[in-house]
């Protein structure tokens, strides 16, 4: 004869029996996601604005950089030009 169960001993055998079919039939569990926002203290919103904020700065750096590297260049290749026409 069987002994009875309470609710939480056969919700817990029921859970157990559960995971036991889900890994013989080959489903792992999914990893914990990721959450950095809760590790800085700031809602989840907030953390994609600011990564949103601070990847377009650094876009808007590089392409100020780059512009300024090809005006020097231009202006090198200018001012090469014009001494090579004098000499």
């Amino acid at each position: 004869m069987r002994t009875k169960l309470t609710a939480s001993e056969r919700r817990e055998a029921t859970r157990l029996r559960a995971e036991r079919w889900r890994r013989a039939h080959g489903i792992v569990p999914r990893k914990p996601s990721e959450r950095p926002w809760l590790a800085m203290g700031i809602s989840r919103s907030t953390y994609y604005l600011r990564r949103a904020k601070a990847r377009h700065e650094a876009t808007s750096q590089a392409i100020y950089r780059n512009s300024e590297i090809a005006l020097r260049d231009s202006a090198a290749q200018t001012r090469a030009g014009s001494v090579a026409n004098f000499v």
